[in-house]
């Protein structure tokens, strides 16, 4: 998972988990980070929260529930070509989306600068305003059955192109959600998730094996080549990429909900 896509389904998860249980967010570790900022929209005349350290998050999440706080969300984004589009966060990978009492909904999308002198990121994020809402768009489904299906078939073609390592990995990711029963090690460093929900993000982590050199998408696709499945393998690689999104938009945005007044 992006480290991008990784900090901000944590932030979400932690700021859903503080909204139904009436707690403070949990600490987060971000020392990869260098600097890390939220600013808010200039109508709200905040100061923007800014430092070093997972305080940050905490006091933007304070700040954010002083303000009206009711809920908060993950979402995708994608390009204009392709559909929806989020302002200026359509070049990013996702937003916090943030419901608020007055009824108005805004979303903070993220922007990354390497800092090489510190040696880490340069994270700020900015709220900014949403006009026209797409009714219902961060709303999602369980589809774990969907998630289980294209894990059997990508084991089942890894083992027919002779890739053992990726054949376990898609297994194991499948057994986690095929036996609700079985045990399973959750990390320590993962989010704090009920279990049924901890399944699904675990499953969905090991099967996330996309990326370039060494990764499911290098030598596997010149395997499947070369034996006359390519097609299968694109058809499967792009249903896995799918569903890994779905999933975890899934876990992130369905966790903690808020218990009904």
């Amino acid at each position: 998972m992006k480290t991008e896509i990784a900090q901000i389904c944590r932030i979400v998860i932690n700021a859903r988990k503080a909204l139904a249980t009436g707690q403070d967010i949990d600490d987060m570790d971000i020392s990869y980070v260098s600097e890390i900022s939220f600013s808010f929209l200039s109508n709200r005349n905040l100061e923007p929260v800014k430092g070093t350290g997972s305080e940050v998050i905490m006091q933007w999440f304070k700040t954010c529930k002083w303000w009206g706080l009711q809920d908060v969300k993950y979402i995708l984004t994608q390009d204009q070509e392709d559909g929806f589009v989020v302002g200026q966060a359509a070049e990013l990978r996702g937003a916090i989306v943030c419901y608020w009492r007055s009824g108005d909904v805004t979303y903070f999308a993220s922007d990354w600068q390497a800092d090489r002198e510190r040696q880490g990121w340069k994270v700020t994020y900015q709220e900014c305003a949403w006009e026209d809402v797409p009714e219902g768009i961060a709303d999602v489904e369980d589809h774990t059955d969907d998630l289980m299906t294209v894990l059997r078939d990508l084991a089942e073609l890894a083992d027919r192109i002779s890739e053992r390592h990726y054949s376990d990995i898609f297994w194991d990711s499948y057994y986690l959600l095929d036996d609700p029963a079985s045990a399973f090690e959750y990390p320590e460093h993962a989010p704090d998730l009920p279990e049924r929900f901890q399944r699904i993000f675990l499953a969905v982590l090991k099967a996330d094996v996309l990326g370039g050199a060494g990764s499911w998408n290098d030598a596997p696709a010149y395997s499947a080549a070369r034996q006359g499945l390519e097609a299968d393998y694109d058809i499967l690689t792009e249903k896995l990429k799918e569903q890994i999104d779905e999933n975890l938009m899934y876990v992130v945005n369905a966790c903690w909900p808020k218990e009904k007044a």
